[in-house]
């Protein structure tokens, strides 16, 4: 599959959208994920696929750890294939985490 065939497939063809994802660092997908869910609760499948967040679970970790509160709801969704899923994860954002002192 060449570059703008897996671009199509994500669903990201927006050039402003693609070069505020292209970072992949753990930290750029943590600002994303509390991004993301600042317009609203977000499944695993919405920040995989539209936010670039590989690891959903795990940075919503982090962002507990560092002082968010996040509320987790698990449920049936539908993927991107219509495949029907169990027990995906929706995540809405509760409290943002402390900003850090510069």
């Amino acid at each position: 599959m060449n570059k703008k065939d897996r671009r199509d497939h994500a669903g990201n063809d927006d050039p402003k959208h693609n070069r505020q994802h292209k970072r992949t660092d753990r930290v750029a997908q943590q600002d994303r994920t509390e991004q993301a869910l600042l317009t609203g609760t977000k499944s695993t499948f919405e920040l995989r696929d539209l936010y670039n967040v590989l690891h959903p679970a795990g940075r919503v970790m982090e962002l507990v750890d560092q002082g968010a509160e996040i509320h987790v709801e698990r449920r049936r969704t539908v993927d991107r294939d219509g495949r029907e899923h169990f027990g995906i994860a929706h995540y809405s954002l509760i409290k943002r985490r402390p900003r850090k002192e510069q």
